[in-house]
């Protein structure tokens, strides 16, 4: 059976420059007090079915070189997909969708 997954294009690949996007577009920042630019680092991604997608990433800055960074549990950010946003291996929405999405802050 093939299903259509044209608008379920969105990379996991992708999912840090959306995560990014959207704490600029709240005008939050994704590590408070940090001087220069900050990149997200997978620490821990996990699919379960009927539960959806996790992901914690560690937050630090972009370094030069060495490419070890903080573990410090205080410069995490999660992101957690619903069931309902994943079809088997694909996000059902596009990157365009999400940067499209309406932000609430609470």
């Amino acid at each position: 059976m093939s299903q259509d997954h044209s608008n379920a294009n969105l990379s996991i690949l992708k999912l840090p420059a959306i995560v990014t996007g959207l704490f600029e577009r709240a005008r939050r920042p994704l590590l408070p007090g940090l001087k220069g630019a900050s990149e997200l680092f997978v620490r821990y991604l996990r699919r379960k079915p009927g539960r959806g997608l996790a992901v914690i990433y560690n937050v630090d800055e972009v370094k030069r070189g060495r490419r070890k960074y903080s573990n410090d549990l205080y410069r995490s950010v999660s992101l957690t997909l619903d069931e309902q946003a994943l079809e088997g291996a694909y996000i059902r929405f596009s990157e365009t969708q999400a940067q499209q999405a309406s932000v609430a802050l609470q």
